[in-house]
């Protein structure tokens, strides 16, 4: 049965925080979030989860099995990538950790322990990895950005403590190369599959608000300072800049740390003692956190905020390979 409404032992928590000051690698704002974790679940088993989870603490079962190897020369959807992903949760997934979806918790859930396959794919997800590459050289072509790429980056890597998180941009931008910034920055591509037409399609008019979560995860994993979210379509692209925000974070990684920490992490040490299903079923997260709506209302409030600082317009009279590029440059420029 369900675990729900009751408090996690403190001692869990204890072991977390000891940990953190042990290794000197926790920033003062995390610090204040995850000691302030909201506490939803227990059972009149305690002591069990109690051990369960400092046991994975000091056994490192928070991580995957390939946390030591190297990302230097990793390239994406390959069997190395694969596996650095399969025990941690990524940047897309971070809306299905903090219940974006209805399902959405659940589901990763069931992923992270082995329970469910991953996600596959969908015709509109093959339509995005097809067009990216090229959706990448027209941002380039655009702006005039030198883009460089890394397949995958672990959160704080060899740090038990934030190293379950990760992230896998399209494209690091280079701030000294592309002589535009102060600081590099991250893209990030989507290609709208316009439910099934995408040779109809156009740029959204603004973020939508569910990709907050990847965006500023991603900004915090990388530690940059603002994101360029791009649209391609076959008849246009568009723009936005993102700005990391550490308040919007701190309050992401407090949920997504109970869910890790609170759900997985001893549903999995239950699983490798071969225990019964229904034990492990006993830490199945609710479909929502109490937190999630705040959350969704800053998404939408950041995905508004977010500038189009650049719109690129395919206009059929001018014909089907010439484009009306409505530059921005003054906004673009002082940014």
């Amino acid at each position: 049965m369900p675990l729900h409404g009751l408090c996690r032992p403190p001692s869990a928590l204890t072991n977390l925080r000891s940990l953190s000051l042990l290794r000197h690698r926790r920033r003062s704002d995390h610090a204040r979030h995850c000691s302030t974790l909201v506490a939803t679940r227990g059972s009149a088993d305690v002591s069990n989860l109690q051990n369960g989870l400092a046991d994975a603490v000091k056994a490192g079962l928070g991580l995957s099995s390939g946390e030591d190897e190297s990302t230097a020369d990793l390239q994406q959807r390959t069997e190395q990538w694969q596996g650095l992903r399969k025990g941690r949760i990524t940047a897309s997934a971070f809306g299905n950790a903090l219940g974006f979806w209805k399902t959405g918790r659940t589901e990763l859930w069931e992923e992270k322990l082995g329970l469910r396959k991953p996600f596959a794919g969908n015709q509109a997800t093959v339509w995005g990895t097809n067009q990216e590459a090229g959706a990448i050289e027209r941002y380039k072509q655009l702006t005039g950005n030198v883009v460089e790429h890394i397949a995958f980056k672990i959160y704080k890597e060899g740090d038990e403590l934030h190293g379950w998180l990760g992230a896998s941009p399209d494209g690091l931008i280079n701030a000294s190369l592309s002589r535009t910034y102060t600081n590099g920055g991250i893209l990030e591509v989507k290609c709208p599959h316009n439910k099934g037409s995408p040779e109809t399609g156009s740029p959204w008019t603004s973020v939508p608000h569910y990709y907050m979560p990847q965006a500023q995860g991603l900004l915090e994993i990388f530690d940059r300072e603002w994101l360029d979210f791009y649209v391609w379509c076959v008849n246009g692209s568009s723009i936005y800049r993102i700005y990391r925000d550490e308040t919007y974070w701190g309050l992401i990684f407090r949920v997504m740390s109970e869910y890790w920490w609170g759900n997985i992490v001893p549903a999995r040490h239950h699983l490798q003692k071969g225990e019964e299903l229904d034990r492990v079923q006993a830490y199945r997260p609710q479909a929502k956190h109490p937190l999630t709506d705040e959350i969704m209302s800053m998404s939408r409030l950041l995905a508004v905020r977010a500038p189009l600082i650049w719109k690129d317009v395919k206009t059929p009279a001018l014909g089907s390979d010439q484009h009306l590029r409505e530059k921005l440059e003054l906004f673009y420029h002082s940014l």
